[in-house]
C-alpha cells in the first residue's frame, strides 16, 4: 500500500526546491512537453506550487499521474539512500542523502556516517574535494563533472577517478 504525502514537505525535509525538474521528469514528457513544463516549473520548488488543473491543462490526465508517479519514486529513493548511513540522527536529511549515496557506491549499507567522515578526513586534499562536490556532501547544490574536473585539474576522467577515490576510501575505512 502507497502512502499519499503532499510534495510541499518532501520538497523541505530534502531540500528538494532547487532540483531541475527535467531530472525528475526525464524520460516521461517529450521535449517538447518538457520544455512547456520547464517555462512554467523551471524546479521542483515552482513545481509544487502548481495547481492539478494547469498541470493537466498542460499535459492531460495520463502524464499527469505518471508525473505524480516519477516524483513520489524520485522521492522514495531519496529516503532509501538516506537509509544508508546510521547515526545520523542529527544531519540534516540532504546531507544524509549525500552521504548515502556515497555509502551505496560503496556498497556499505547501513553504515555509521561518522566511520566514512573518518575515512574521507584521511584522504588527500584533492580526494576530500572531489567528494565533496560529486556527491555534494556540504548539502550544497549538485556540481558539473567538467567543473569538478576543472577544480581539481584531472588529467583522467571522473569517473575513473571516482573509482581511484573510492578504492582508496575503502582501504581508508577497513
Amino acid at each position: 500500500m502507497r502512502i499519499k504525502v503532499k510534495l510541499r514537505p518532501l520538497v523541505e525535509l530534502f531540500h528538494l526546491e532547487n532540483i531541475a525538474v527535467r531530472e525528475v521528469f526525464n524520460g516521461i514528457l517529450s521535449e517538447e512537453l518538457m520544455n512547456k513544463i520547464e517555462d512554467k516549473y523551471p524546479t521542483l520548488g515552482a513545481y509544487q506550487e502548481a495547481e492539478k488543473r494547469e498541470l493537466v491543462s498542460i499535459t492531460n490526465s495520463k502524464l499527469y499521474e505518471a508525473m505524480k508517479e516519477a516524483i513520489s519514486n524520485y522521492v522514495e529513493e531519496r529516503i532509501i539512500e538516506s537509509s544508508y548511513v546510521t547515526e545520523a540522527e542529527y544531519i540534516p536529511m540532504p546531507m544524509r542523502v549525500a552521504y548515502g549515496k556515497l555509502a551505496s557506491d560503496l556498497e556499505l549499507y547501513f553504515y555509521p556516517i561518522l566511520k566514512l567522515q573518518g575515512g574521507i578526513m584521511k584522504l588527500s586534499n584533492d580526494e576530500k574535494i572531489f567528494l565533496d562536490m560529486y556527491y555534494c556532501l556540504n548539502g550544497e547544490s549538485k556540481v558539473e563533472e567538467s567543473e569538478i574536473s576543472k577544480k581539481i585539474n584531472l588529467k583522467i576522467s571522473v569517473d575513473e577517478y571516482k573509482k581511484n577515490v573510492l578504492k582508496k576510501l575503502l582501504q581508508k575505512i577497513n
